[in-house]
């Protein structure tokens, strides 16, 4: 499955060193999929190792380069998520970021009808004919199923809190146009930021 090339034998000198030693309980490690379960790889204990969060990254930057066809696109894409963590464990140089950026952009522009990969193409059931019994039944689901608030949900009790809640709410003046607006509003454009002293 992985190609013979240096890009595999540096992910497999990163894997059998992490398995030879004993790191210290306060390192923090993540653990990885040697290999991927996107490409067939399961959670058993011989397929799992303990990296730390730049061995980690790092192996997610060389699997991309030891796979062909769409293990390829699934590698990019599993190291353009890890780029994009909202967790923000990995720092990401701007070289490495663009490349991964460009190649994730292709992948999703080109090949993106495959099943994983899906954005800016039609939905799996875009033209399926439906029968009139299919139709039916799915506008009967849908019935009595509110998608916002229309004009029949404002009762005029809620229009009387409201309109009692704007003229209630504090104002404030700004002293360099006299305009009276809402204590943000103030904030944001008037006071120091006012137009009115350019």
């Amino acid at each position: 499955m992985f190609i013979e090339n240096k890009y595999s034998k540096c992910y497999f000198n990163i894997i059998d060193r992490a398995k030879s030693r004993e790191l210290a309980p306060n390192i923090y490690t993540e653990k990885h999929h040697i290999i991927p379960k996107s490409c067939g790889g399961d959670n058993s204990l011989s397929n799992l190792v303990k990296l730390t969060a730049r061995e980690h990254f790092i192996c997610h930057l060389l699997l991309p380069k030891m796979l062909s066809g769409n293990l390829h696109h699934k590698m990019v894409h599993a190291a353009w998520r890890m780029c994009n963590s909202l967790k923000n464990e990995y720092r990401v140089t701007g070289r490495t970021y663009s490349k991964i950026r460009e190649q994730h952009s292709w992948i999703m522009s080109e090949i993106g009808h495959d099943g994983q990969f899906k954005m800016g193409r039609p939905t799996w059931n875009k033209g399926i004919p439906r029968t009139a019994e299919e139709k039916q039944r799915m506008s009967l689901a849908r019935t009595g199923i509110k998608t916002g608030r229309t004009k029949d949900t404002f009762t005029n009790e809620w229009k009387e809190k409201i309109s009692l809640s704007a003229k209630t709410r504090l104002k404030k003046t700004c002293p360099h146009c006299n305009k009276e607006t809402s204590p943000t509003n103030y904030s944001r454009w008037h006071g120091e930021n006012c137009r009115a002293l350019v």
